[in-house]
């Protein structure tokens, strides 16, 4: 018999290894599944190398027929940062976000506007120049992220006090 497979998210920092634990233990479960649900709990954050992962998933389910649904407890959360980085608008808009797929007048107000924030977006193939910037983009952002009090100061390479 079809039915779903359900993925329950930890309530925590969402990263590589906590995604692939995730998956992991719904695969043991799924069967002939032709729908995934994905379930985001409060307190749950996502970090960028797993959403990135996430996003590349579910359009690979989506490719092969699968019906997805993202269910998110907190709209404040993972929600609104996934939103807030651009997730929503490279997802396609067969999957099914709840409560409701975020608007993207958020997003197109603050694009761009986060010295730290990395944001999503598409890349083509042939695109050299893109391509060759995301490591550039990456360090930038990351590099300002921990420019702050507690931070490493990176002239000295030591910590901050």
């Amino acid at each position: 018999m079809k039915g779903t497979t359900h993925i329950y998210f930890p309530t925590m920092w969402i990263e590589g290894p906590v995604l692939e634990r995730a998956l992991g233990a719904a695969r043991a479960e799924e069967g002939d599944d032709t729908r995934v649900e994905y379930h985001f709990p409060r307190g749950c954050k996502v970090i960028v190398d797993a959403g990135a992962r996430l996003l590349s998933l579910i359009n690979q389910q989506i490719d092969d027929g699968y019906a997805v649904t993202l269910a998110f407890e907190d709209p404040d959360g993972a929600l609104g940062y996934l939103n807030r980085a651009g997730f929503f608008r490279s997802l396609p808009t067969s999957v099914r976000v709840l409560p409701d797929r975020p608007d993207d007048r958020v997003l197109m107000a603050r694009e761009g506007t986060s010295n730290t924030l990395v944001e999503f977006r598409a890349i083509s193939a042939t695109d050299r120049a893109a391509i060759n910037d995301v490591p550039r983009t990456l360090s930038t952002k990351l590099c300002a992220a921990y420019d702050g009090p507690i931070g490493l100061d990176r002239r000295e390479g030591s910590k901050k006090v």
